[in-house]
């Protein structure tokens, strides 16, 4: 073995002590928003808006930032659905 080179136990009690470290004792939690589905609704209005004025550069734009995080656009026959994709 290369002296530069972590062994998987060695890596894994790693992580493990990181994590320990800054979320038990340094308390640091990635917050993320309790409802994201009402934030994607709220998107979604603002979808339809861009449509039914025919602004398809806003449209296009709205769908390429929702797709850059993992949320797809769906137009069907009654209304607009989304659904989460792999990034």
């Amino acid at each position: 073995m290369k002296a530069n080179t972590l062994g998987k136990e060695a890596f894994d009690k790693l992580i493990k002590t990181y994590v320990v470290f800054v979320e038990d004792i340094l308390g640091l939690l990635e917050e993320k928003p309790k409802d994201t589905e009402g934030i994607i609704d709220i998107v979604i209005d603002l979808y339809k808006q861009a449509k039914a004025t025919r602004d398809y550069e806003k449209v296009d734009e709205i769908r390429a930032r929702l797709k850059a995080h993992g949320v797809a656009l769906k137009d069907m026959k009654d209304g607009v659905g989304w659904a989460y994709e792999e990034l």
